[in-house]
C-alpha cells in the first residue's frame, strides 16, 4: 500500500469515528424521518469511500431506513457502523494506533462473557467467533441454522424428505410417531418430554432463526447468551438422544 493510499485509508477511518459519535449523540427519537434518510446517504457514500462501490453495509443500511422504528434504527445503525469500524482495522491494524478505534463492542463483551466450554461444540464453532466480534444476532442465528441443518439432515437420511423451520420441527418431534425420538415414548413422561422438546425446538427457530433471516434486527449481547444457552442445550438434547 502506498503512501497516499495509508493516508486516505485513515482519513476515511477518521471519517467513521466521527460519524459514528454523530449517531451516538443524536437521539433515537430525532433518527426518524428526513433525519434518518440524510444519515443514511451519508453513511451509504462512507461505506463506498472504505469498501468501494459494491459493499454488504449499504443494503443493511438502506433496510434500517426503511423498517425499524427509533430505538432499533439507532442500534442497528450503530453496529452496522461498529462493524466497518472493526473491518477497516482487521485491514489495516495500524489504524488503531490513531486512537480512534472503536472500544464499545469490546466493552459490551467484556461485560458479558460466555463459558464457552459448557457450550455444545457444535454450537461452539458457528457462534463464538461472531459473539467475541460483537456480532451477536449474527452469533445466535448460525447457531439456530446449525440446529436446523443438523435435524434436517437427519429426518432426511430417515425418510429422503427435506423439510425446514419449524415445520421442520413439528414433523421430526411429534410426539405421536416422530421421526426423531428423544425419550421413552412408552412412558407418560417421555412422551411430554418429546412434546415439550418439539415446542422448543419449533419455538427456538420461530424466535430466533426466523426473523434475523427476514429483517435487520439486533440482539444485545445478554440476550445473545441465553439464546446460545438455548441451542446448546437443543443441540445436546438431539446428540444424545437414545
Amino acid at each position: 500500500m502506498g503512501m497516499v493510499d495509508i493516508i486516505s485509508k485513515k482519513v476515511e477511518f477518521i471519517e467513521l469515528s466521527q460519524f459514528i459519535k454523530d449517531i451516538e449523540n443524536l437521539s433515537a427519537e430525532n433518527l426518524v424521518g428526513q433525519v434518518l434518510i440524510n444519515k443514511t446517504f451519508e453513511a451509504i457514500r462512507i461505506a463506498k469511500e472504505c469498501f468501494g462501490t459494491e459493499n454488504p453495509h449499504n443494503e443493511v443500511f438502506k433496510k434500517i431506513c426503511e423498517k425499524l422504528k427509533p430505538e432499533p434504527a439507532k442500534n442497528a445503525f450503530l453496529v452496522e457502523l461498529y462493524k466497518m469500524e472493526n473491518e477497516l482495522i482487521s485491514e489495516d491494524s495500524s489504524l488503531e494506533d490513531l486512537g480512534l478505534a472503536s472500544t464499545r463492542m469490546q466493552a459490551n463483551i467484556v461485560n458479558f462473557k460466555i463459558n464457552w466450554d459448557v457450550i455444545h461444540s457444535a454450537i461452539v464453532d458457528v457462534s463464538r467467533n461472531r459473539f467475541e466480534k460483537g456480532f451477536f444476532a449474527d452469533s445466535v442465528e448460525s447457531a439456530f441454522k446449525e440446529i436446523n441443518a443438523q435435524t434436517k439432515k437427519i429426518v432426511k437420511e430417515i425418510t429422503s424428505i427435506e423439510f425446514d423451520g419449524s415445520d421442520l420441527m413439528f414433523k421430526a418431534f411429534k410426539p405421536e410417531k416422530p421421526i426423531i425420538v428423544l425419550d421413552d415414548l412408552s412412558t407418560m413422561s417421555g412422551k411430554n418430554i418429546q412434546q415439550g422438546y418439539m415446542y422448543l425446538f419449533a419455538g427456538a427457530i420461530m424466535a430466533a432463526r426466523n426473523p434475523k433471516t427476514h429483517e435487520v434486527i439486533e440482539i444485545p449481547a445478554e440476550n445473545a447468551m441465553h439464546y446460545i444457552a438455548l441451542a446448546s442445550l437443543l443441540m445436546n438434547k438431539l446428540e444424545g438422544r437414545p
